[in-house]
């Protein structure tokens, strides 16, 4: 009963995602425990979100721990959440960890709905202008042909092509508004996936230059700050590194970060295991094997998140000013010389050959 149940949970939003964090660290702080809490917190939700709490109350009064319960669900949990679970436990600091996921997921969320927000008004003005476009060839273009024929002008080429335009609009006249359906769709859909690792892998939301980099610092800033926690309670480096990598969700930074743990655990020192990946910095690369051989690794990783989700956030500052304005340009302004160059080029051409003849 409990697995079809976990076949009809769709995966969470990421506000679902930043709830259930809330919950979950508020009654590990509380210290409620979480099968009792969980139950209280999830009568009072609905949906989707609601249905996730419950199962997981459920199984935590069955005998199953944190972890395993979120392994029950992982049609519906993202892999890089549990994995920072898992870690803030062995850590003994399970809302410290929640809460860093928590930072990384509201700055995520945030930029989605400034990208979103950017959008609206260049869409608007493109599909104005594609209207207008489309009721150009609808009207004027067999007024032109009209015009042309009563004056005895001869054919342009340009009016060969609009004739041929105006006389296949029911074939393309939905395309644009299809097109921007879809990518709507596509974009809610794509918050349900923003921590599958083909995503985390540092690649952007939609492929807009910059978002890579951006999500890259996060990812750094929060590995650092997961990694500081393992390291202040003791755990060993190799099993500490491995860990923190695997709750960021980034591919490159887990793979690599596999291979400097084989290193570690043949005896080699973080600053001779660094050469055999590129997964991290040459900077934080150099600060983290300092903090090794000075004994102070822990507070040069908090040192590292510091700067690393300061770099983030300016960057995200800057593209979230930079891009309406890239867009109102770009799709708004094209549109708009698009329908403008369709509408006056052919009366000008018109002009000119009654000027001529």
């Amino acid at each position: 009963m409990a697995d079809s149940a976990v076949t009809r949970t769709k995966p969470v939003s990421l506000e679902d995602l930043i709830a259930l964090n809330d919950e979950i660290a508020s009654l590990v702080r509380a210290g409620v425990p979480l099968e009792l809490g969980i139950e209280g917190v999830g009568s009072g939700l609905s949906g989707n979100l609601g249905r996730i709490t419950d199962l997981l109350s459920n199984q935590m009064r069955n005998g199953s721990s944190l972890s395993e319960a979120l392994e029950a669900q992982k049609d519906a949990i993202p892999p890089i959440y549990r994995a920072v679970v898992e870690t803030g436990i062995k850590a003994g600091r399970l809302p410290e960890a929640l809460e860093s996921l928590t930072r990384f997921a509201q700055s995520v969320l945030d930029l989605r709905r400034r990208i979103g927000l950017a959008f609206i008004y260049p869409a608007m003005v493109l599909l104005l202008a594609y209207v207008l476009i489309v009721a150009f060839m609808l009207f004027m273009v067999p007024q032109l042909d009209a015009a042309y024929a009563s004056l005895h002008l001869p054919a342009q080429w340009w009016l060969t092509i609009l004739h041929q335009l105006s006389e296949t609009v029911p074939f393309w006249a939905a395309v644009l508004p299809i097109l921007m359906v879809v990518f709507y769709i596509w974009w809610q859909a794509t918050a349900r996936s923003m921590f599958a690792p083909s995503v985390a892998a540092g690649k952007s939301l939609i492929g807009l230059p910059g978002m890579g980099r951006i999500i890259a610092n996060y990812h750094l800033a929060n590995f650092a700050e997961v990694l500081a926690m393992l390291v202040d309670h003791e755990v060993p480096l190799h099993d500490a590194m491995t860990l923190a990598a695997d709750s960021t969700g980034d591919l490159k930074l887990v793979r690599g970060v596999h291979s400097i743990s084989s290193d570690l655990q043949s005896g080699k020192s973080l600053a001779d295991s660094f050469p055999s990946t590129t997964a991290f910095p040459s900077f934080m690369r150099w600060m983290m094997s300092n903090g090794e051989k000075q004994g102070t690794l822990a507070t040069v990783l908090r040192q590292v998140t510091d700067i690393y989700r300061r770099r983030a956030v300016h960057q995200s500052e800057w593209f979230k000013l930079v891009l309406p304005i890239v867009l109102v340009v770009v799709i708004g302004g094209g549109a708009t010389f698009v329908y403008a160059m369709t509408l006056f080029f052919p009366l000008s051409q018109l002009l000119r050959s009654l000027s001529v003849g």
